[in-house]
């Protein structure tokens, strides 16, 4: 796993040097139609308002208490890693019916026990701060799942917007395993490094009905990033995600286009026989891949949501083939320094 990480931030080092970003949600403006195509092999088997209000998004920040709050919260990998299992372990849509406040969530005695398993699991010391601790974290619950998702249909923003309290838990799937081919030899040989970058686990895939009640299929990574000075606007967490996770989302999002076209690629598209092509598949499909940084978030509002997708499938082929070229770039280097 260090090896991977050291391997990504390597090659996203290049990314951002060459400026390899492409569209994200923001910069659309309502642009439509989008499709990709694919060669790799992927296995992912584990374990809605007014259009104007999403164009820039609605950035509140945090109130004073919410400050105090966070200075005193975990900061590093073990409160990340407590916060993923909590979001994987919850259920959205009863929290969203049950609660009508974060304060609300306070005293539910299953919550705050999930809260308290997670943190002594990774030997954080809730036992101290355990009133406080285990508010903050239900204040970030209740936040993140309350928080206003941009809705995307393919290429383009649809102008409505949903909560994730809205997600049943057979329409999610949390911790999915993916792995990508890496062949880039002309032999079809893949070295170690290339493996190592291009598998992994996605934090949640989850489905839902678009405006035109067409099923679409979404990714949601979390952060739980702690940004400079609390601010976690939307031209904040954009600069973010470009500088620390583009290469991330392009591998994601194709990983997801090959995963669909098990089912809908091989004649199993509705009453019709024709296969789908992955362009196709994506035009219909594709919901769109959503960074939530879990310690900006806030009911209602766009704060800590990066939302993205790509203008039309010449823009997302591009940037995997760009990124398929550093990693053979970086591929040679690596080898040359063994």
């Amino acid at each position: 796993e260090s090896k991977q990480k050291e391997h990504i931030q390597a090659l996203q080092k290049e990314v951002a040097r060459l400026g390899i970003m492409q569209h994200s949600y923001s910069t659309l403006a309502g642009k439509k139609e989008s499709s990709l195509s694919i060669d790799e092999e992927a296995n992912l088997d584990k374990e809605g308002s007014a259009e104007a209000n999403y164009y820039a998004g609605e950035d509140i920040g945090p109130d004073a208490s919410q400050i105090e709050a966070e200075i005193k919260y975990p900061r590093g990998s073990k409160i990340g890693n407590a916060l993923h299992e909590i979001f994987e372990l919850s259920k959205f849509k009863e929290i969203g019916l049950s609660h009508e406040n974060a304060e609300s969530m306070y005293g539910s005695a299953e919550l705050s026990m999930l809260v308290e398993e997670t943190f002594k699991k990774q030997s954080l010391p809730i036992w101290d701060h355990k009133d406080e601790w285990t508010r903050h974290t239900l204040d970030i619950v209740w936040n993140t799942l309350n928080a206003s998702l941009p809705a995307i249909e393919a290429g383009h923003r649809s102008g409505a917007s949903f909560k994730l309290t809205s997600l049943d838990d057979n329409s999610r799937k949390a911790e999915v395993q993916f792995h990508l081919n890496a062949t880039t030899d002309d032999n079809g040989e893949a070295s170690e490094y290339l493996q190592s970058i291009c598998k992994g686990f996605i934090d949640l895939v989850f489905m839902r009905r678009d405006t035109q009640g067409q099923l679409r299929f979404s990714i949601v990574d979390w952060k739980s990033d702690v940004m400079a000075d609390g601010d976690y606007s939307t031209a904040s967490v954009q600069k973010k995600v470009d500088e620390d996770y583009s290469v991330q989302r392009v591998l994601y999002s194709y990983c997801l286009i090959k995963w669909l076209k098990q089912f809908y690629g091989a004649g199993n598209s509705g009453n019709s026989n024709t296969p789908l092509t992955e362009s196709e598949i994506y035009d219909k499909f594709f919901g769109g891949m959503y960074y939530v940084f879990l310690r900006g978030c806030k009911a209602g509002t766009e704060n800590g949501i990066y939302a993205h997708t790509w203008e039309n499938f010449d823009a997302l082929q591009k940037s995997y083939s760009n990124i398929r070229k550093l990693m053979r770039k970086r591929k040679e280097t690596v080898e040359d320094e063994q």
